[in-house]
């Protein structure tokens, strides 16, 4: 795996879309997935000491070119953004990294292009958005959640009422969506989760396309037959947004090599919530899979 030694952050024009990009830290080069304004502030700076992360964005996390800002895009199209800009900076072989919805993106990235990954790391998410999963999650809060973290998540709630969401835009109404439901995505359930979303650009046709429809659908499993490469799966105990991470056993056996570790006082980001446990873990096991 080559190292870039491009410019440490730049924009790559792909169909009018600017995608940015941030280079972080050095080693191993790991394209993280998502918002390149939102993603360096939950990995931590020792991790940069053992990995290069290159922070991407992807078309639903910047602004669309006037003329097409009620365009959807596939999977695929997202997936071929990936490739141009690992392609433009250089790199030949990388570790692909997802956190949440990206999580899917990084998999099925690696099934389209095998020969420039080497690893994937999935961080906090469920074989699929479906409604099946939905409701597995509504049981396991139901059935885990403490009678404090339901108390304060109904106080957020109190806070923030639908009538208040209802008068926001789009993307505004989507982060104060989630950052109302703090103690369903933060193990702290007082977290306050504005840092994770300031300055972030969100395209909502876009990504309601891909979260609501796209990734409602996904199947993990299809595509696995000649798919051989060491997946890295990350999930918190306390992530009550997602079905748990029992869902996998169902299809776990499909993958050729999957190893699940699930972090005990996390919730949606154990790279954030426990950052030097997860380091561990992951440096270890990209160690034991080199």
């Amino acid at each position: 795996m080559n190292t870039s030694t491009h410019p440490n952050s730049g924009t790559v024009n792909i169909d009018s879309f600017l995608l940015q990009y941030k280079i972080e830290g050095k080693g191993l080069p790991a394209i993280v997935i998502g918002s390149v304004n939102q993603y360096p502030k939950v990995f931590s700076e020792s991790l940069r000491e053992h990995l290069q992360l290159i922070f991407i964005d992807h078309r639903a996390f910047v602004a669309a070119p006037k003329d097409r800002e009620n365009e959807t895009f596939e999977l695929d199209t997202i997936l071929d953004d990936i490739d141009q800009i690992r392609e433009a900076l250089n790199l030949n072989q990388v570790i692909i990294v997802g956190h949440s919805g990206h999580s899917y993106m990084a998999l099925e990235y690696a099934k389209k292009y095998p020969a420039h990954v080497s690893h994937v790391v999935m961080i906090a998410i469920s074989p699929n958005l479906s409604l099946e999963h939905q409701n597995a999650a509504a049981i396991y809060w139901q059935d885990l959640a403490s009678d404090e973290r339901k108390a304060a998540h109904n106080a957020h709630l109190q806070q923030c009422p639908d009538d208040a969401l209802n008068q926001l835009k789009p993307g505004e109404r989507f982060i104060k969506e989630y950052i109302r439901n703090t103690a369903k995505f933060w193990h702290n359930f007082e977290t306050d989760a504005h840092f994770f979303w300031n300055n972030v650009t969100i395209n909502m046709v876009i990504l309601n396309h891909l979260w609501r429809d796209t990734f409602r659908t996904i199947d993990l499993t299809q595509g696995l037959a000649d798919f051989n490469k060491p997946i890295f799966l990350a999930v918190g105990l306390y992530d009550f947004a997602l079905a748990p991470f029992t869902a996998w056993y169902r299809i776990r056996d499909k993958f050729k090599h999957l190893d699940l570790f699930v972090f005990e006082k996390s919730a949606h980001l154990p790279q954030w919530e426990e950052a030097d446990l997860f380091d561990e873990r992951l440096l270890n096991w990209l160690s034991d899979n080199s």
